[in-house]
């Protein structure tokens, strides 16, 4: 859609979380970073995931409008953030690739398949 000139999207994307590391996590809260107009993930927290586990594919949804989305190509890119999860036992997982900080231990980017 175009306002004033410009593309307009509502972005609508589903997600799951899993625990690759070898110890139980708790308290798991998930956020979405982005600065637009946006709403937090659904659900927002997650009580625990034991080794191994994932919630279900699908299970995690928002929505968001990008503050900018390139005319051109249709790409934008977003984060969703998981943090607060304490582990009982073992280290902290490695950051994932694209994460915006090397101490960031816990985040995964999102992007549009459409838009590839």
């Amino acid at each position: 859609m175009s306002q004033n000139g410009q593309l307009v999207a509502e972005v609508f994307y589903t997600a799951r979380v899993c625990n690759t590391g070898n110890s139980q996590l708790t308290n798991i809260t998930l956020a979405d970073d982005h600065d637009g107009n946006h709403d937090s993930p659904n659900p927002s927290t997650i009580a625990s995931l034991a080794p191994g586990a994932c919630t279900a594919a699908g299970a995690i949804t928002g929505s968001y409008f990008p503050d900018r989305v390139d005319s051109g190509t249709c790409s934008f890119s977003d984060i969703i953030r998981v943090t607060g999860a304490t582990a009982a036992l073992g280290s902290n997982p490695p950051p994932a690739v694209g994460c915006p900080s090397s101490t960031d231990l816990a985040c995964a980017p999102v992007t549009c398949p459409m838009c590839q």
